[in-house]
């Protein structure tokens, strides 16, 4: 059965143009699998890679813990300065500018920073 199949296939093909064509094969498979973990294939809805969602999950919370603790730093800032009676206007400027970047991640305002009096 194998070699009635092999005969169907190769059907006046020589030796050397069976081995061209095993190996034009192999060549292909690997291009299609590299690519295809690169993500190539997902503009079409096919194979999005090995990483894509996973990857850009923790991206993502990754940067919003980053973006929280930054902006809890610059109210203990802001709070210092404001104690001392030092402008507070760059704190401001730059809580607000996180507080953007915060929203484009996640959709809405972070709203859990602490009022000057709770942090003494």
């Amino acid at each position: 059965m194998r070699k009635a199949m092999e005969d169907m296939i190769t059907v006046g093909m020589t030796q050397a143009q069976i081995q061209g064509a095993f190996i034009m094969s192999w060549r292909l498979l690997t291009l299609v699998f590299i690519l295809g973990s690169f993500g190539a294939f997902a503009p079409f809805g096919l194979w999005s890679g090995f990483a894509s969602a996973d990857t850009k999950s923790i991206v993502t919370t990754t940067r919003v813990e980053y973006l929280e603790g930054r902006m809890f730093d610059l109210k203990v800032k802001q709070c210092t300065a404001l104690e001392e009676g030092k402008p507070t206007t760059v704190y401001t400027v730059q809580l607000q500018e996180l507080n953007r970047k915060y929203k484009d991640l996640t959709g809405v305002y972070y709203k859990e920073l602490p009022a000057c009096v709770e942090l003494k």
